[in-house]
């Protein structure tokens, strides 16, 4: 299983490092977004690229009405990944459900997000 959600570009915050993301879980049953969220919160990496290290955090997660919310956190040794969340380039976020836990993706993704417009 796997949902991308579009980042928030109103909740870039610079001071803390920190963005929000949301968006359609398609279709997911309410338990399993609640499950995966609960995983997230439990402190999942963001990585830019899969096997790559962690850049990040997520900070808080949740499960709402249409899907999923996140709140994650960019290392401060991670200058340039923030620079790419921050000038638009990462717009993504990519959460990939594995057998014991959840991965999370910073991703560029030329996409439209028509449950978000």
């Amino acid at each position: 299983m796997l949902f991308r959600v579009k980042v928030d570009a109103e909740t870039l915050d610079p001071s803390t490092r920190t963005f929000q993301a949301g968006g359609s879980t398609n279709d997911a049953a309410p338990e399993d977004v609640r499950r995966i969220a609960a995983d997230l919160e439990a402190g999942a990496p963001a990585r830019f690229y899969r096997g790559g290290q962690p850049h990040g955090r997520v900070l808080a997660a949740r499960a709402t009405p249409g899907g999923i919310w996140l709140k994650i956190r960019i290392t401060a040794r991670e200058p340039d990944i923030w620079k790419l969340v921050e000038s638009g380039a990462v717009n993504t976020v990519e959460i990939q459900i594995l057998p014991r836990g959840v991965d999370v993706f910073l991703k560029s993704v030329a996409a439209t997000y028509p449950s978000l417009a």
